[in-house]
């Protein structure tokens, strides 16, 4: 005879440990009887070890979805425009017939922001050597 199974006629009752998380351990029982108040109370205690399982199964998911989850960027502010990079450009002073000036308005035009964002960081005083350095690099000069 199979084990937990008796050979009287009286119900049959199944008995089986239920272990997650090495911290938890419940029995269930399954059987066959006649009274309907005892198979309703066996379908309810199923359910809540069911409930209970499902419960701790969605803690371990939302565990491991908050370690694989990464942070959204902090968002990137705008690079400087054409414009943001002309007003420092004339608040230098350059003359619009100095070839720097010139030199400096086509990096102003390349799509590499970073050119731009260079331009407005960088200190008055280094600024002519950075335009041909950049003029030279670009083949403006």
């Amino acid at each position: 005879m199979p084990h937990g199974h008796t050979s009287s006629d009286g119900p049959i009752v199944v008995e089986e440990e239920v272990e997650f998380q090495g911290a938890h351990t419940m029995s269930t029982s399954t059987g066959q009887c006649s009274s309907h108040k005892q198979s309703k109370k066996l379908k309810s205690n199923g359910k809540q070890a069911n409930s209970a399982i499902d419960e701790e199964f969605l803690n371990v998911i939302r565990l491991v979805a908050s370690k694989h989850v990464k942070p959204e960027a902090p968002l990137k502010p705008e690079p400087p425009t054409f414009d943001d990079c002309m007003n420092k450009l004339k608040m230098l002073g350059w003359e619009e017939d100095d070839p720097l000036y010139g030199v400096a308005l086509a990096i102003f035009c390349d799509p590499n922001d970073l050119y731009r964002e260079a331009w407005m960081k960088i200190g008055a005083e280094l600024l002519p050597n950075w335009v041909k350095m950049i003029g030279k690099k670009l083949g403006f000069m």
